[in-house]
């Protein structure tokens, strides 16, 4: 670890000279003023293009920047996945992508897409593998001039992968039922850790956390059990797990009749082992009491 980070260290005085090599160039190419090229939460400004600017920030300006209330949840273990994958890189720490933010009239700034990428960078950071003032986010700022420019941003940028129903700004959960599906499923995420993964297809008898959620708001749960409350969800989601787990092994086979019987079997003694069944088959969704 001590190597890493020495050889972060090293490696950040020729990406400083880089990122200062690419504003001049880009500053003397859009003819931004000296004067308005720094911005105290955003950074530098590398390019004025009228409808967005693009700016070039540290982590530790970012640090407080709001995120967008209909964002999708930040998952603490998607934006640790992150951080993994990026250990496990050369480096410097590399960063695909932009991170884009919104202004509206009030001048205030909030983070519309790539919060798990900045969470993730938080992290590193944190953990003393990078710096918080030495490492640097390509930030996109859109001025719009009302709230709905925001949610047809947001769903312009997540075209190309699609966002969960129960996320929709328009069209999506109401914010009660989305909050008792929400805190429900951090319930049984806290509950049983293990099994709750950041990929989209995780393997029997894995979850992913959106996965569930937009099966629940899909399958009208909290409106078909009348649902009051997390807690209450959470009951019956326990419920189904138990009754999961009163399944013989000869009804998993005849459920996976056809499916390679020695992987179903590992996923059903992992369930076992576990306590967690909901991620072998997803009946429950019509489960009633």
């Amino acid at each position: 670890m001590r190597l890493e980070v020495e050889t972060a260290k090293a490696s950040h005085v020729s990406a400083l000279q880089e990122v200062e090599r690419l504003r001049e160039r880009i500053t003397f190419q859009t003819k931004i003023k000296p004067e308005d090229s720094s911005h105290p939460v955003l950074g530098q400004l590398i390019a004025d293009m009228g409808y967005k600017k693009v700016y070039c920030a540290t982590i530790n300006q970012l640090a407080d920047v709001p995120i967008w209330e209909k964002q999708r949840i930040l998952r603490r273990e998607r934006a640790e996945s992150i951080a993994r994958e990026k250990m496990r890189q050369s480096f410097p720490v590399k960063l695909p992508g932009i991170i884009t933010l919104y202004q509206l009239a009030d001048k205030q700034y909030k983070l519309l897409d790539g919060q798990h990428r900045l969470a993730a960078l938080k992290i590193l950071a944190d953990s003393g593998i990078i710096s918080k003032d030495n490492n640097f986010c390509l930030l996109e700022v859109f001025t719009l001039e009302k709230e709905s420019e925001a949610r047809a941003l947001f769903l312009e940028i997540n075209s190309a992968m699609p966002v969960k129903l129960i996320d929709l700004p328009e069209g999506g959960a109401r914010p009660d039922i989305k909050g008792i599906i929400d805190g429900a499923v951090d319930s049984l995420v806290s509950q049983f850790p293990a099994f709750f993964k950041s990929s989209l297809n995780p393997k029997l008898p894995h979850v992913n956390i959106d996965n569930m959620r937009d099966a629940l708001f899909q399958h009208h749960i909290v409106e078909r059990h009348g649902h009051k409350s997390a807690a209450e969800l959470l009951k019956w989601l326990q419920d189904a797990n138990e009754t999961l787990s009163t399944k013989h092994d000869r009804d998993w086979k005849r459920i996976f009749k056809g499916r390679n019987p020695l992987v179903i079997e590992k996923a059903v003694a992992k369930a076992k082992k576990g306590g967690f069944f909901l991620g072998l088959d997803n009946r429950w969704l019509a489960l009633e009491g």
